[in-house]
């Protein structure tokens, strides 16, 4: 797994990316640890990537936005914009951002924040047990190891999860409009969005938004002498204030952020 680490205010937090088979299920995995005193609470933004994730709040409390939720796993539904959680003192927190329409491999989807035994079937993946195996493990790696063991188990015996969505997805990969999109495929534009929002709960349409903030935010990474009103033109946006208008809204941070950053 690939690996980036943040270290900032206190809070110690690690952001894994899968390879292999389980990147086709997953998106990333971090990890957080705060031991700051115990007024000392950590705000970040998690930007948003149309995607569902699940948290397990393995010690003290989290937060997303005003909302503060104690041990427990919590399923999260794709967001639409750029969401503020905050980590209290002496809290340690694992979450998994699955890759679109993962998640009903595991529930229905979420139409908020919600405690994993409130929307889990008796069919569902009991997630509960992937909670007391991460109570057991004592560092980052052993973290990891359970998530991994956990969660191949279950892809292991899932079959595809939506075969149109996944054969669809491909085609988000260049800035093209939905109607050229859906020329290309064997179904209809509405179609194509009823798949969206049943498999993911967002329209394809803010999908496109999203997944195109996020490919910005990588090449400002990668190209920080970049000009921003050029970068605008090029990933389709009407002008900068656009772009910085999309920013805002998705990742809570203006472009000049991640050429800063």
């Amino acid at each position: 797994m690939k690996m980036l680490v943040q270290h900032n205010d206190g809070l110690d937090l690690q952001v894994y990316f899968p390879q292999g088979i389980l990147a086709k299920y997953v998106q990333g995995i971090w990890i957080a640890v705060h031991q700051g005193v115990d007024t000392n609470n950590v705000t970040r933004y998690l930007k948003a990537n149309g995607c569902n994730a699940i948290t397990f709040c393995l010690k003290g409390h989290i937060a997303f936005d005003s909302v503060k939720y104690a041990q427990g796993v919590y399923l999260q539904p794709a967001t639409l914009c750029a969401k503020r959680m905050t980590f209290s003192s002496n809290t340690l927190a694992v979450g998994v951002c699955l890759q679109p329409g993962a998640m009903s491999l595991f529930s229905p989807l979420p139409n908020e924040v919600t405690c994993a035994g409130k929307t889990q079937g008796e069919k569902n993946p009991n997630l509960r047990v992937c909670f007391d195996m991460l109570l057991t493990a004592h560092t980052p790696y052993a973290l990891l190891t359970c998530l991994y063991r956990y969660f191949m188990s279950i892809f292991a015996q899932a079959a595809d999860f939506n075969p149109t969505l996944l054969r669809v997805l491909p085609y988000f990969s260049e800035p093209k409009s939905l109607q050229s999109i859906a020329a290309g495929l064997p179904v209809g534009q509405r179609q194509l969005e009823r798949v969206f929002k049943q498999a993911m709960g967002i329209t394809a349409k803010q999908y496109q938004r999203i997944l195109r903030v996020n490919k910005t935010v990588q090449y400002l990474r990668c190209n920080p002498s970049a000009n921003l009103i050029a970068v605008a033109y090029q990933f389709g946006y009407s002008d900068q204030a656009h772009m910085t208008r999309e920013f805002k809204s998705f990742t809570h941070y203006t472009p000049s952020y991640y050429i800063r950053a």
